[in-house]
């Protein structure tokens, strides 16, 4: 309750720019909420000491029996704990609002007390000059008869002020219109820079991605030139060594230097984790094979990509429908070869439909593996 609390108090506590014109209305509303807390969790205080008394000092509610009664003392003090934070956070809270209700209260009564200084001095300025508005009405008066032999000049001077007013009127007009032009020439030339900058945009995006585009093409011709080979060794070896004596033989290897290296490094890796391999000693006339050592032939193929066969006399739809623990023995450590050799072996083949444990039917319990070309 407390952490929630506190959030309400972050999520209500204003930001700098509102300090500079504070809302006096949510200040007094949210004043308000919390003044209305502070009372609900100082009766909540009331309410615990309340309970802590009855706890000590009578057999109210637990009927005598000392395990109720500590029990009840227990939860009073509780509540007595949490209701004092609370009070506490509350308490705090309303300070901090009735101090920035306070400071807008008095920021607005100063500068209406500004407003109402600027408007006797203004009076006060507006008096003095109707006084010497007066004084002067008074010399006026006494000079109107000469006034009077000046106002036709006055009047001539007037008709040519006017003159002169409407020429500058004129002018007003014109320059208003060059105004006018330079102010479109400017929102002109601004939104040219703004389609300048989004052109800009445009165009390191497009090069960030032709970047991108390019990097994978790399990484791709790299995938493409590099020779395949396992990756730390170790680490599958320790793998694959909970399943040593586990039997293994290979199907087929394609006949190029890439594909055949491979086969020997997983061979290599089978052996060092106790692995048992079934070598082929004998040729096939109608399959070519590779020959590894002496005795040692493995028949050669045109497929694609690693595989792992292995044999069960379960359908492939009734293995699908297990989870892996279930699996028969066979197939759980084919299924692990295959994805350890997959996750050790760069530049990495993708496990795909394609590459998958394959199934057939059949109860051998020896694992077969294939290494062809490199995709």
């Amino acid at each position: 309750m407390i952490k929630s609390l506190a959030r309400q108090w972050r999520a209500a506590k204003p930001s700098n720019s509102m300090l500079a014109s504070p809302d006096i209305s949510s200040l007094s509303n949210s004043l308000s909420r919390w003044e209305t807390a502070e009372y609900v969790y100082a009766g909540l205080v009331a309410l615990a000491c309340a309970g802590e008394y009855v706890a000590d000092f009578t057999t109210w509610f637990t009927a005598g029996r000392e395990e109720r009664r500590k029990q009840l003392a227990k939860i009073s003090t509780l509540v007595l704990i949490a209701s004092l934070a609370l009070e506490l956070v509350c308490l705090v809270k309303t300070n901090s609002l009735s101090g920035l209700l306070i400071g807008s209260l008095s920021e607005r009564a100063e500068r209406a007390d500004q407003k109402a200084r600027t408007a006797i001095t203004d009076s006060s300025t507006a008096l003095s000059q109707a006084r010497d508005a007066q004084a002067r009405a008074g010399a006026a008066q006494d000079s109107l008869g000469r006034a009077q032999d000046e106002a036709n000049k006055a009047q001539d001077e007037a008709n040519k002020a006017q003159d002169e007013a409407n020429k500058a009127q004129s002018a007003a007009t014109s320059a208003l219109t060059l105004a006018r032009g330079a102010r479109e020439e400017a929102d002109s030339f601004e939104r040219d820079i703004v389609s300048a900058k989004k052109q800009a945009a445009d165009a390191e995006s497009h090069l960030a991605e032709a970047l991108k585009r390019a990097a994978v093409t790399s990484a791709e011709l790299d995938r493409i030139k590099s020779p395949r080979s396992l990756t730390d060794v170790s680490g599958l070896v320790d793998i694959l060594r909970p399943f040593g004596g586990t039997e293994f033989k290979f199907e087929s290897v394609f006949a190029d230097d890439e594909s055949i290296h491979l086969l020997r490094q997983i061979n290599a890796a089978l052996e060092s984790a106790g692995w048992k391999r079934i070598k082929q000693s004998g040729m096939n006339l109608s399959i070519p094979t590779v020959q590894l050592g002496q005795n040692d032939l493995v028949n050669t193929d045109v497929s694609t990509g690693t595989l792992v066969i292995v044999e069960s006399t379960e359908p492939m739809e009734a293995l699908e429908s297990l989870p892996r623990d279930k699996l028969p023995s066979n197939v759980r450590i084919a299924i692990i070869l295959n994805e350890a050799i997959i996750s050790h072996m760069s530049p990495p083949e993708s496990l795909t439909p394609q590459n998958r444990v394959s199934v057939s039917p059949g109860s051998s319990t020896v694992i077969r593996i294939k290494v062809g070309k490199k995709p």
